[in-house]
């Protein structure tokens, strides 16, 4: 039967393929605006349509516990793990299939290829209704407090707060805690529902990672500003790799968040990870120019600092090819040309190794400036 099914969508996707390609833009337009292909059973769930529901249920290969697959047309990250059909209705709010799925015997029991189970799905539908139904068939709620604050489901959040998990530094697996979730998700109410009830903004998750990394790696710019104007905020905790906040915001070519954290005159722009490399590092060896440059405004930057290997923002730079980049850094007055690692290499011998002529043509030109 799973073979069937699977040729079965395969066909149906390359069929539409062909008439996408055709500049079938009504097409196009109609998958975009569904969220899948017209008369589908995601589509069928999403619109809560039991009569298309139904009538494609009649199908020999249909099965009451099979699973959405992903789709391009999926705007939701949440439901591209492969979501059983009640789990998906769970999440539209689709009660009608929900329900009818429920009466025909549908597994409530299982999850998602990420480990999702129904109870979340329907928290994050939002659904009161639903979340009576698992509630009444003993559904295991754990991680939904989590789930309610990612969608800002805050009737649901306090019920399950009064009702089942009454500790909010609760860390279940693939979650960190109230507070972690409520940074990452930019949900400035829940932060400060977690301060005004004493929760630990410093916690760390599973690996060390604080409110302000899940904060800055989701880019959540309102929690990061709110984070940062706590006194007693560590700003500069490391995760279990010595990543700062300010480490895991140099790896985005976006220098936004670098610049809110720098607005914070805490931060320590010179901190070191694992393996001796310092923000100024990453972002070098990404090429990442607004942040290289918003980094050596700040006078305290350690424009020569060396990782454990004894390699320079600009080695890295260099051997990348970063032309920008190192014209950057060949701008600050203190900078090393002749810095060498633990090999005796310094940055030309990068650029001319790695084949990048330009950039050992730049270096070269400043030094026989």
């Amino acid at each position: 039967m799973v073979c069937t099914i699977v040729q079965t969508s395969s066909q149906r996707f390359f069929d539409n393929i062909t008439n996408l390609n055709h500049g079938n833009w009504n097409l196009l337009k109609q998958c975009y605006e569904l969220g899948g292909y017209p008369k589908t059973i995601q589509v069928a769930i999403k619109t809560d349509d039991i009569d298309l529901f139904q009538e494609l249920s009649n199908s020999a290969n249909f099965s009451i516990d099979q699973h959405i697959r992903p789709s391009v047309f999926e705007p939701c990250n949440f439901v591209q793990s492969e979501p059983s059909l009640i789990q998906y209705a769970a999440f539209y709010g689709s009660l009608r299939i929900f329900k009818f799925l429920l009466l025909n015997g549908a597994d409530l029991n299982q999850e998602d290829a990420n480990g999702t189970n129904l109870a979340q799905f329907v928290v994050a539908g939002g659904n009161i209704e639903m979340v009576r139904i698992c509630q009444q068939r003993k559904c295991d709620f754990n991680g939904c407090l989590q789930v309610a604050t990612r969608f800002f489901r805050f009737d649901i959040f306090d019920w399950l707060h009064f009702a089942y998990i009454s500790d909010l530094n609760d860390i279940p697996p693939k979650y960190g805690n109230v507070f972690h979730e409520s940074a990452a998700s930019n949900n400035i109410r829940q932060i400060m529902y977690c301060i005004e009830n004493s929760l630990d903004f410093n916690s760390c998750a599973s690996d060390k990672s604080t409110p302000l990394h899940f904060a800055v790696k989701n880019r959540a710019i309102d929690s990061i500003r709110l984070l940062i104007s706590i006194p007693s905020l560590d700003v500069n905790a490391k995760d279990s790799t010595g990543n700062t906040s300010l480490h895991t915001a140099a790896l985005f070519e976006d220098s936004t968040i670098v610049s809110e954290l720098l607005e914070c005159q805490r931060i320590d722009i010179n901190a070191v990870n694992r393996w001796g490399m310092t923000p100024i590092h990453i972002a070098a060896q990404d090429g990442n120019t607004a942040t290289v440059s918003a980094l050596i405004k700040r006078p305290e930057i350690d424009i020569n600092c060396k990782d454990e290997n004894f390699m320079t923002p600009l080695h890295y730079a260099a051997q990348e090819g970063e032309f920008e980049t190192v014209r950057i850094l060949l701008s600050v007055k203190d900078i090393d040309i002749n810095c060498e690692d633990n090999q005796g290499l310094v940055p030309f011998s990068y650029a001319e190794a790695s084949g990048m002529e330009a950039t050992a043509q730049l270096i070269q030109d400043w030094i026989n400036t």
